[in-house]
C-alpha cells in the first residue's frame, strides 16, 4: 500500500430521505472541492503529494461506489470523475 499526504472521503446521501437533485448536489459539491486548484496545490505540496480518496453513499442497498484510489489527486478524480 501507498502512502497519502491526505485520505479523503466524501460520503452521500442516497437513500429515499433527499431526491435525485439533492444527490446531485452533494456530487457537484464533492466535484468542486477535488478539482478546485488551490485543492490541488496543497495536496500535491503535502509531505507525499498522494491522496487517498473513497466515495461512499449510503441507502438501503449498500455498495460499493468507488474502491479507495492512491495517487496524484488529478489522476484520483480523473479516475473518479463519472461519479460526480
Amino acid at each position: 500500500q501507498r502512502e497519502a499526504g491526505l485520505e479523503l472521503v466524501p460520503l452521500a446521501d442516497a437513500s429515499g430521505s433527499i431526491d435525485a437533485e439533492e444527490l446531485a448536489f452533494q456530487w457537484q459539491g464533492y466535484a468542486r472541492a477535488v478539482t478546485d486548484p488551490a485543492d490541488i496545490a496543497a495536496i500535491e505540496n503535502s509531505i507525499c503529494g498522494t491522496v487517498v480518496v473513497i466515495y461512499i453513499e449510503w441507502a438501503a442497498n449498500t455498495a460499493l461506489v468507488a474502491d479507495r484510489t492512491v495517487g496524484k489527486i488529478e489522476a484520483a478524480v480523473s479516475e473518479r470523475r463519472n461519479l460526480f
